[in-house]
């Protein structure tokens, strides 16, 4: 029903925030649209501690200059006298408790002209207990006991300029570049790391080169945030050097002071990465055989600022998300994976309140793109991109000579506030359309804060029925002009325990966003989202948490947006009982979600909501329901999870269930994972992925995705299995072997090998 989430990111408590920046302005929060625009914020929250004043931190950690005279040897080995010259700290407290944890944590931190040093030194009563299941670079290390380095080179505390380093005790390497960056290794930044499992815990080393880093060019000694932080796995909890609190008050980061920025170690460099790849795919009972080429180049003229090329991308061997097939009135909302559009991703944020400016998948087919992102200034940031597709090479005659621009400019003040401008143009010969966003936020006190949103939009083009489109000579049909506004207000209050966030806008009929992402036009909101919550660390129960929300929708036609808001307001409490009285009414939603972990690993989740919806033009409107359950359950190790779950209740006037099962399952270096779930609803459908994966080593193995649909009222089956070996994951030359098409809807008969060879 559409009073639920209609954009769900799954909710896990406690972890660090996504690099994107909410509406406080320094991403405190994980954002989770739901389908009324009301932004639902997944908040930490900060503990509290005797002999402590609420609302300081226990204490800003520090750490003096520490130049070493040489590079150690990173062999997972601390007797290298090096580390008798840098700074060291042991002051680790538990994220939530801000108690010193049992098994202790100390580090040693320097650096040279060359490269930053971290060596840590991570105690354990049961070491023989250790998880350290991952071998593989840059897929994540969650399930693993694992050190991440966090540094901040301009000392701003926003979340989008910190880059992290993370390492288990296998070695086992992931970074996450602020910004955001592409997975190719000499692109994102190869640095090392070397890690040993000891007789009362496990050490790591790491060398993090400058050159791989955006800094600020600085001849005097300046002062860095930094902070180091220990993920204890099996115990599910976090360390930290400089604790920054449960709502990940980032401004309470440690510092790292009168360092020397290596200004002359930085020379302009130019990356450049070619592809070939040849194959054979089956098309009209015959077999056709391709050969195609592209290339990437990437260019930083200075440490702060970065430009890429890309040249007949390879979007076809990227594999695609799977999209869900539970019932959704609007459009559903799809994650993006290829790497153009990942390489400086954290620039080009476009959450409008109602909606987004930027959904990158509007743009399918490029045969050139271009971006430069970076920063201009300590707080200061810019972001451009441009997509062109010059010819008719796939088929859709209104994309030829298609251009595609998105700029972006932010401005931070200081702690907690700042605005931003972003225009998206897009231009073909089927239509113009431009869109223009401001954002201005700022704290009002230490706990609330306050966002304003304003977007504009000019639209000229052809508007055509879908049925008869292709038929329609584009030179001659006539051009419609469209023009249109959004705005939003919200406001944010919050605790330790405790987040709400209030918020109303609107979006007008006329404002067309041909590459946003918005479900409806003409339509004024108001919102508000509860949440509550706590861990537990001497009890069966570990985390659990509370959200209730309510949002209330109406259609207008006419005149501005701003023009009745007081009576908009008005009705939307006066009609609780009687929507169908309101001729303007569009919908709402209100609901709770609840969720309980318990220490032996089982979690239980619980979401209900009710609301009403009314179609366009009718007299009544729909009255929807929806409850779902779930149960999950996860090995000590991580290796072994299972989760089941339920929704049921009554949408668009008919009854709907939607029961799903997942699990994954790891052991060495396989993995196998299964995803399943049913509709039975006005449609009837069900969907399964089967992923299988086997590492033969750290840079070589086998995998593959099987993705079975069946719609059972027309009695079709569709599947798209796809298998590919893969030798990747270091410096140099990468080799792929591709059967079938990972980003295809449905099986194709292909077989495909890829080179890429960096120059």
């Amino acid at each position: 029903m559409d009073s639920r989430p209609s954009r769900v990111h799954e909710y896990v408590r406690l972890r660090r925030p996504e690099r994107e920046t909410g509406s406080s302005g320094n991403a405190n929060y994980r954002v989770v649209r739901l389908g009324s625009g009301t932004d639902r914020l997944r908040h930490r929250r900060r503990p509290r501690r005797c002999g402590r004043r609420r609302g300081q931190p226990l204490h800003t950690a520090a750490i003096g200059r520490s130049e070493v005279d040489r590079a150690p040897v990173i062999d997972g080995d601390l007797s290298d006298s090096v580390w008798q010259e840098a700074a060291t700290g042991d002051r680790f407290t538990d994220q939530k408790t801000i108690e010193e944890p049992s098994d202790k944590t100390r580090f040693w931190l320097g650096y040279d002209e060359s490269a930053i040093y971290l060596a840590v030194y991570c105690y354990d009563s049961e070491p023989d207990r250790i998880l350290m299941e991952e071998t593989k670079r840059d897929v994540g290390l969650w399930r693993d006991d694992h050190i991440t380095f966090e540094i901040d080179p301009y000392h701003t505390h926003n979340w989008n300029d910190f880059s992290s380093f993370s390492v288990n005790p296998r070695g086992t390497q992931s970074s996450d570049m602020g910004g955001g960056r592409s997975g190719k290794t000499e692109w994102k930044g190869d640095w090392q790391a070397a890690s040993k499992v000891t007789a009362d815990g496990w050490v790591t080393e790491m060398s993090i080169p400058w050159a791989i880093l955006t800094y600020p060019s600085k001849e005097e000694p300046t002062t860095l945030g930094f902070n180091v932080r220990r993920s204890h796995a099996r115990h599910h909890y976090e360390s930290q050097y400089s604790n920054i609190g449960r709502t990940w008050r980032n401004e309470w980061a440690g510092d790292w002071v009168a360092v020397q920025l290596p200004a002359s170690v930085f020379e302009p460099e130019l990356l450049v990465l070619p592809f070939l790849a040849a194959g054979a795919a089956e098309r009209d009972d015959a077999f056709d055989q391709t050969a195609r080429g592209g290339l990437d180049l990437r260019y930083r003229p200075t440490p702060q600022l970065t430009g890429l090329m890309a040249v007949n991308p390879d979007f076809r061997n990227v594999e695609g998300e799977v999209e869900g097939i539970d019932f959704t009135r609007g459009e559903r909302f799809v994650e993006e994976s290829r790497p153009f559009f990942q390489e400086g991703r954290g620039m080009f944020r476009s959450w409008s309140g109602m909606g987004d400016y930027f959904y990158s998948r509007r743009i399918e087919n490029i045969d050139m793109g271009a971006k430069l992102y970076g920063k201009l200034g300590q707080r200061t940031n810019l972001g451009f991109l441009g997509a062109f597709d010059f010819a008719d090479q796939h088929g859709d005659p209104w994309s030829v000579h298609r251009q595609d621009y998105i700029t972006t400019l932010s401005q931070g003040f200081g702690e907690g506030a700042g605005a931003s401008v972003m225009a998206v143009r897009r231009d073909s010969e089927r239509e113009q359309n431009s869109v223009w966003g401001y954002q201005a936020h700022t704290r009002i006190t230490r706990n609330t804060s306050v966002q304003a949103r304003y977007g504009s939009s000019a639209w000229r083009g052809v508007e055509l029925d879908e049925d008869i489109e292709a038929e329609v000579d584009s030179d001659n049909a006539p051009l419609v002009y469209r023009h249109g506004d959004l705005a939003q207000l919200s406001m944010d209050a919050w605790n330790e325990w405790f987040f709400m966030n209030i918020d109303a806008g609107f979006l007008s009929p006329g404002f067309r966003s041909s590459n946003g992402f918005f479900e409806y036009q003409g339509r004024r909101n108001a919102g508000i989202f509860i949440s509550g919550g706590n861990e537990f660390r001497d009890s069966i129960v570990r985390n659990m948490g509370v959200d209730l929300y309510a949002n209330y929708s109406e259609r207008y036609t006419e005149g501005s947006g701003f023009e009745g808001m007081d009576a908009f307001l008005s009705r939307a409490v006066s009609t609780i009982g009687d929507r169908d009285s309101n001729d303007a009414f569009f919908r709402d939603g209100a609901g709770f979600w609840a969720g309980i972990w318990l220490r032996n690993n089982l979690s239980f989740r619980h979401h209900t909501s009710v609301g009403h919806f009314r179609e366009e033009g009718a007299d009544t409107s729909d009255n929807d329901w929806s409850t779902s359950w779930s149960v999950g359950f996860e090995s000590e190790d991580r290796n072994r999870r299972v989760n089941v779950g339920h929704s049921f209740g009554r949408a668009d006037e008919v009854r709907r269930h939607f029961p799903s099962v997942g699990g994954s399952w790891k052991k060495d270096r396989f993995s196998i994972s299964l995803n399943a779930s049913f509709l039975r609803h006005i449609e009837q459908r069900q969907q399964h992925i089967l992923g299988l994966n086997y590492d033969i080593s750290e840079t070589i193995g086998i995998g593959g995705r099987l993705v079975f649909r069946r719609d059972d009222i027309a009695d079709e089956n569709t599947w798209n299995p796809y298998i590919s070996f893969r030798r990747s994951g270091e410096t140099g030359i990468e080799t792929f072997l591709i059967l079938g098409d990972p980003s295809g809807d449905t099986f194709t008969p292909r077989m495909e090998g890829k080179v890429l060879f960096p120059l």
